[in-house]
């Protein structure tokens, strides 16, 4: 496995992507939720293009119409100027990197800078073009993958998939913090669990109240003083502080 950093990974399709160890028995994959994006960078104009190309067929808004013209609970407002896709090559990489997991038994925290678990979001329009691909690689591999980490959508979010045993934490932005607070988070990695601390809250499945007819309970976690805990096992999940 590569440990390089901020540089374009071949056999990824040319993705920023990597992986490393913070400790033994543990991966981190860091994926390029934007490799496909209408704004990528220098030198990847042809991915600039495949992703206008996408956006057209999707007959998706522009930045000049934002937010995006549909109804809130429609899964295509995440066919926006403002997010972008893994594809497939990326896709392809990390199915291997998950494989070489498997056999040193590591377990995996994957993080991208876009979610892909609709019951995470606050928005669809928050949610990655290909999540729905990305979900599929995360259950074939949901017996290493325990977390899946993200940014993008400010307000944060926690869900559980029940199918999965995965966790799926979007981090909630310093943008939107009250004066004189921050949001920030910490890992910390055991061998049979992860704990979460830092500063912020966030909102628990807050994509149930996208789903027309819904009126979901709000259950919010403090993400400060006690870690957030996770334990793959169903019987050992710290679902509150």
């Amino acid at each position: 496995m590569s440990e390089v950093g901020l540089v374009p990974e071949p056999e990824a399709g040319g993705a920023c992507c990597w992986t490393f160890a913070p400790c033994a028995g543990w991966r981190v994959i860091v994926l390029d939720s934007f490799a496909f994006s209408v704004m990528s960078q220098p030198g990847a104009e042809h991915k600039a293009e495949a992703a206008r190309e996408w956006l057209d067929a999707a007959d998706a808004p522009s930045l000049e119409s934002w937010p995006p013209q549909r109804e809130v609970g429609d899964l295509a407002r995440r066919w926006s100027d403002g997010g972008g896709a893994f594809g497939e090559k990326q896709l392809r990489w990390l199915e291997t990197q998950l494989e070489e997991c498997a056999l040193r038994s590591e377990k995996v925290v994957l993080v991208g800078h876009e979610p892909v678990h609709p019951r995470v979001v606050n928005d669809y329009n928050g949610l990655a073009w290909d999540f729905d691909q990305v979900l599929a690689t995360i259950q074939r591999h949901s017996a290493v993958i325990w977390v899946y980490l993200a940014g993008h959508d400010h307000e944060g979010g926690m869900v559980t998939d029940d199918a999965q045993r995965v966790l799926h934490l979007t981090v909630p932005a310093p943008l939107q913090a009250l004066p004189g607070t921050n949001r920030w988070l910490a890992i910390r990695f055991f061998g049979d669990r992860i704990e979460f601390i830092g500063e912020g809250k966030v909102r628990v499945a807050p994509g149930d109240s996208l789903i027309p007819g819904s009126i979901p309970e709000e259950e919010w976690v403090l993400m400060q003083q006690t870690p957030y805990v996770w334990h793959k096992q169903p019987s050992k999940i710290s679902t509150k502080l």
